[in-house]
């Protein structure tokens, strides 16, 4: 071939390539898989292909509306939402540049684009971009000053546009805004409120920045008020209190000695009515009445209620000591304890409380014995360990119980003011005694004395003299307790376990009557009925006359005992 011949286009071709002829054929300069690399592709492209999770973390104020532009390898793929992850599939494996645009003014890109990634065929990377935008507005500060403040809140236009709500008393922040001086009018003042200065504002509005706005609305009195009380006096005030009613609206409660304002009144005559009284107090005066309103004053409302004394029974509900009146309603709880006793006067109460070495296996080993002076609270240890339900005197000055002595449980009788006990000697006495009751009298005692066979009741003086049996059960006779009027002695029958009857005898242990299933009886002090509690099938607390007419049922709880009626 001479020089100035141009050499076949596969020629020159093959020598771009560093493929050189020899005499006895083609010599090839490059490597043979560069070679490759040429004829398929970079050896940043392996075959195959993988996805991209791509994510803009987008922070701050007025955030991108329509999102962003991604690209991989300078070419535009989809549109990603802030914050929204989005999958770009089957992207060819090796090295990719990811990057964004389409950003809006007022944000950054805070990640250094391109971001690389590198794809892995058949897996899946993530790239995350970090955007920080800026809000260009305002942020609303808003105050109120006086009294019948506005309660629906404030509106806010802008220059001219729709308004929107501002909240009271919060700060508010509006994004969005175009540069420059921008009208400010609020709006949805009531009457009785002003906004100080005006409602126009006149803010100028830095790209990026939020200019503060403070916005301070003094209301005058526009309406007045009703103070709502019910002075109560006498007994057994009403536990839950009372109900009244403004112009015949929605049901308010009201707390026994409680005054309540009822505000936003308009001025004029105003109804007030109360009720909800239990049915031990009576109101003075109609329980409707007429009061008139006057701007910015209160107007006080006071009804004059009166509490009788009426039936109270304590009992025991599991660990704790309740109260219930004798007619089923005014259920409170007092204190922990178990086994209540009244004082005679109904001020104080006398109660045991266990205290168990082992709770896990339910071991209560110890009770001990407190009084408590029932409004205040106050209490004092009088014992350290009884055996079963303490009982006061009808004269207030002692306390009878049982506990044990010398690895025997007797019956013993305590100063009511915690001096040291004394054991009541009871020559004969071989089982243990327990449920002491005392005579109308105060001098003889009946209690409950054990023995393997059951229970008998027995009598016996406070000196310790006049041990005799009151009656010969067969069985169990147990938990007595003594009339008011010293004729007559309720127990109950039955095993320690299982209920029995509630039965009522005579006080010389003639004419039996069986009332009905039952335990713990106790008398109220008319003498006329009698309160027990009963457990299985229908537990609780019940009041049956002595005759045996008159069942109610006062509790459904299961666990209910020891119920003794306030003198």
């Amino acid at each position: 071939m001479r020089r100035n011949e141009r050499a076949p286009a596969t020629v020159r071709a093959a020598k771009r390539l560093g493929v050189h002829r020899r005499p006895d054929g083609w010599r090839l300069a490059l490597p043979l898989v560069l070679l490759a690399q040429l004829a398929c592709g970079s050896a940043s492209e392996p075959g195959g292909s993988g996805d991209i999770q791509i994510i803009v973390n987008t922070m701050g104020g007025d955030l991108d509306q329509d999102g962003y532009t991604v690209t991989v390898d300078l070419q535009p793929h989809r549109t990603v939402p802030p914050n929204e992850p989005v999958l770009l599939r089957n992207i060819p494996a090796g090295p990719r540049a990811i990057a964004i645009s389409d950003v809006a003014a007022n944000c950054d890109v805070v990640t250094p684009l391109p971001r690389s990634v590198t794809v892995v065929p058949g897996r899946q990377v993530v790239a995350q971009l970090d955007v920080h935008c800026l809000t260009t507005g305002v942020r609303i500060t808003l105050e109120e000053h006086g009294v019948d403040l506005d309660e629906d809140g404030y509106t806010l236009s802008i220059d001219g546009g729709a308004a929107v709500g501002v909240g009271k008393g919060l700060i508010t922040t509006i994004g969005r805004l175009k540069p420059g001086v921008r009208q400010l009018v609020f709006g949805g003042t009531s009457a009785n409120c002003q906004v100080a200065g005006g409602p126009q504002r006149s803010v100028s509005v830095t790209h990026r920045e939020v200019t503060p706005v403070h916005i301070r609305v003094d209301c005058q009195a526009a309406t007045g008020l009703l103070e709502i009380a019910a002075s109560t006096s006498g007994e057994d005030l009403d536990p839950d209190g009372f109900r009244f009613r403004v112009d015949g609206g929605a049901a308010q409660p009201l707390g026994t000695g409680q005054s309540l304002l009822v505000p936003k009144l308009t001025p004029g005559l105003h109804t007030v009515e109360l009720d909800g009284l239990s049915a031990n107090c009576t109101l003075s005066g109609l329980p409707k009445r007429s009061f008139s309103v006057v701007v910015g004053a209160i107007t006080p409302v006071t009804f004059e209620v009166t509490c009788a004394r009426t039936d109270v029974i304590a009992f025991a509900r599991g660990s704790t000591i309740m109260t219930i009146r004798g007619d089923g309603a005014g259920l409170q709880r007092v204190l922990d304890g178990e086994t209540p006793s009244w004082s005679p006067d109904g001020t104080r109460m006398v109660y045991s409380q266990r205290t168990c070495s082992y709770p896990y296996y339910y071991y209560c080993d110890t009770f001990s014995m407190y009084t408590v002076t029932l409004g205040t609270g106050a209490t004092k240890l009088l014992s350290p360990e009884i055996i079963g339900a303490p009982e006061w005197s009808p004269d207030g000055t002692s306390i009878a119980f049982a506990a044990r002595t010398a690895a025997r449980i007797l019956i013993q009788v305590m100063a009511a003011d915690g001096a040291t006990p004394s054991v009541i000697d009871i020559p004969g006495l071989t089982g243990p005694a327990t449920d002491p009751s005392w005579s109308p009298s105060g001098h003889q005692l009946v209690f409950t004395c054990w023995s393997p066979m059951g229970a008998d009741l027995y009598f016996v003086d406070v000196t310790g003299s006049g041990f005799q049996r009151l009656m010969n059960t067969g069985g169990y006779a147990h938990s007595p307790d003594w009339s008011p009027d010293g004729t007559h002695i309720a127990f109950a029958t039955g095993t320690p376990v299982d209920d029995g009857q509630i039965v009522v005898i005579r006080a010389d242990g003639s004419g039996r009557r069986e009332l009905a299933v039952g335990r713990d009886p106790a008398w109220s002090p008319d003498g006329t009925r009698l309160v027990f509690s009963r457990r299985g099938s229908e537990p609780g607390i019940y009041v049956i006359n002595a005759d045996g007419s008159g069942l109610v049922r006062l509790t459904t709880v299961d666990g209910d005992y020891a119920p003794a009626w306030r003198p």
